[in-house]
């Protein structure tokens, strides 16, 4: 048993040479759909996933963040690209810049506790 990514997954699982028990994710994945969350597999609240995001330098003008977020967001509505995000069993995402920042402040803190014992070992 393994924790692995499901773009990683996605081919053996489709091709029968692995079984997929749950998805990390708060809902089930499109494309796994008749696999359960760990959430409904008797786990609630459970969700670990991980997502990617454009960064820019903490100082960059603002226009200039939303020029960059808007452009992003353009490209991720492109039929071409979503549909290719899908294929590897990713979700699209997109969204404000503020968002991203949440998301971020979300995770390092309750990422930040479950690590913390291990960055404190020499």
């Amino acid at each position: 048993m393994a924790f692995v990514p499901l773009g990683a997954a996605l081919a053996p699982v489709q091709a029968g040479k692995a079984r997929a028990l749950a998805v990390t994710s708060a809902a089930r994945a499109r494309a796994l759909p008749k696999v359960p969350t760990v959430a409904e597999s008797g786990y609630a609240g459970f969700e670990a996933v991980a997502w990617q995001g454009l960064l820019l330098p903490i100082a960059t003008p603002k226009p200039l963040v939303a020029i960059h977020n808007a452009d992003a967001n353009k490209v991720l509505a492109l039929p071409a690209v979503r549909d290719a995000i899908l294929a590897l069993g990713l979700e699209p995402g997109g969204g404000s810049s503020g968002r991203l920042f949440d998301q971020i402040r979300v995770d390092r803190g309750e990422w930040s506790t479950f690590f913390a014992p291990v960055a404190r070992k020499p």
